[in-house]
This record gives C-alpha cells, sequence and structure tokens, in this order.
C-alpha cells in the first residue's frame, strides 16, 4: 500500500515542474497488455515505448507502469529494452510492481519499500497516542499488531478504547480489497480456515472446483495479499488483513 502512491505521487510533481508524463497499469488478466487510468484504454505491452513524443528540454518526461508484478518475463525483458532506448531519448522511465522478474536491468536504479522496523513503528505510535495513553505495553502492543505498516500503526491507534477495530481501518482494507478486485469469497474462507488451506480445499469450502478458484487465487497472490508457501498452503501476508476480513462480512 505505497508504490502506486509513490507512482501518483511522482506524476504529480513531473505535472508541477511543467513536464510531460504517460502512465500505464500492468493487468492481471491481460498480461501483454497495459491500460490507460485516464481513458481506461487498453493497448499491447510490445508498443508501449513506441512513437513517444520528443523529450522536452529542461523539463521532466516521465513514463511510469504499474503493477509490473502481473507482467509475463517476457514482456517485462521487452519493456526493459524499449525503456533504455526511451531513456537514452531524454525520458525517465519507472517500473513499480510488488517484484520484478529476475532479469538485466541495465544498471537501472532500484528502490525497494519495505516494512519499517519495530522501534520505528512504535515511534509512530507514540506521535499518534495521547500522551496519557502512550504506555509502553499499549505501544508495543499497537506495534505488534500493525506489523511494521505506517498505516496500521496510525489507525490502530485510533481504535476505539474498548479494543474494537477502527471504522476508518476496516474501510481501508476493504477498499483495498475492492481496488485490487480479489474475491471475497476466497479471502473470507482463507481467513476463517483453521489452518493454511490449499486451493483445492478453498474450492471444497465454496462448493466449487479447482480451476474455477485458480485465477482468484493467482490474483490474491500476485496482489501480495496472500502468500502460497511450496506446498500451495494460503496465508494471508498480514495478520491485521486477516484479522479484520475474518471479524467482518464483506458480502
Amino acid at each position: 500500500m505505497g508504490k502506486s502512491r509513490l507512482c501518483r505521487k511522482f506524476l504529480a510533481m513531473c505535472q508541477a515542474d511543467g513536464g510531460q508524463s504517460i502512465f500505464r497499469r500492468a493487468q492481471a488478466d491481460a498480461d501483454t497488455r497495459l491500460r490507460d487510468p485516464e481513458t481506461g484504454r487498453l493497448s499491447d505491452a510490445s508498443g508501449a515505448f513506441s512513437a513517444l513524443p520528443a523529450a522536452i528540454p529542461g523539463k521532466p518526461s516521465l513514463f511510469i507502469v504499474d503493477d509490473c508484478h502481473f507482467l509475463s518475463r517476457e514482456v517485462c525483458r521487452t519493456l526493459v529494452d524499449a525503456a533504455a532506448e526511451a531513456a537514452r531519448a531524454g525520458w525517465i522511465v519507472l517500473f513499480a510492481g510488488r517484484h520484478m522478474p529476475d532479469i538485466d536491468h541495465g544498471g537501472a536504479e532500484t528502490i525497494r519499500l519495505l516494512r519499517q522496523s519495530a522501534r520505528e513503528i512504535e515511534s509512530l505510535v507514540r506521535q499518534a497516542l495521547a500522551p496519557a495513553e502512550a504506555s509502553t505495553p499499549l505501544v508495543q502492543s499497537i506495534a505488534k499488531d500493525a506489523a511494521g505498516v505506517p498505516l496500521f500503526a496510525v489507525e490502530l491507534a485510533r481504535q476505539p478504547a474498548d479494543g474494537g477495530i477502527a471504522m476508518s481501518l476496516m474501510l481501508t482494507i476493504a477498499a483495498r480489497v475492492d481496488g485490487l478486485r480479489l474475491d471475497r469469497k476466497l479471502l473470507r474462507t482463507v481467513a476463517r480456515s483453521s489452518h493454511p488451506p490449499t486451493a483445492d480445499e478453498v474450492a471444497g469450502v465454496l462448493g466449487e472446483n479447482n480451476e474455477s478458484v485458480a485465477p482468484a487465487v493467482r490474483r490474491a497472490v500476485a496482489t501480495g495479499v496472500l502468500l502460497a508457501d511450496a506446498d500451495g498452503r494460503l496465508a494471508f501476508a498480514h495478520p491485521l488483513v486477516r484479522k479484520i476480513i475474518d471479524h467482518v462480512s464483506l458480502e
């Protein structure tokens, strides 16, 4: 819950400086096409950098491709090669994704967004809490539940005194699930399972066959909401997301 926000910030900075920008998103259900978020138009990824306008002297020219984790290795390779040509022509090119294929990036800079340390999260929680409430046990408890995510830490610090989950946090998670177009029944089944289930087990609970569940599982794993181990067992990447989905009916 950070890379796309950074992309939008970079776009805003580029526009504020009088530059030009192009923004595209990869699609989970079309791994060779990119979507223009403004128009909704889809285009083939192989031609993403064709017919680029000339870079503006003294102004930024920025091309961003977000959600690259949905692209195949071959498509990423093609985009990286084309981006190198665009960079030599004066364009700044940014690829953003939860993970990228292990390919030669031509010496491009890599920025990794990591979860914050327990100490950093505890400091953030103390700032969010009223001084009289910031006892060490409470701060440490909130930091543990936040598990390195600043947004979760701040929202947990604002939660009701009775220990309930703050409505703002529930809405944030629900909106994220909707925005990623994840299967709610799949997530709820995994959240409420007593052990990490396989896709077959999820399908059994839902009364569906494995083939019908597999695309939803692949998407949930690709977006990083779910993790799959070597045996194909599914678990939430963040315990708080599981807690909220288990707590709230998303139907």
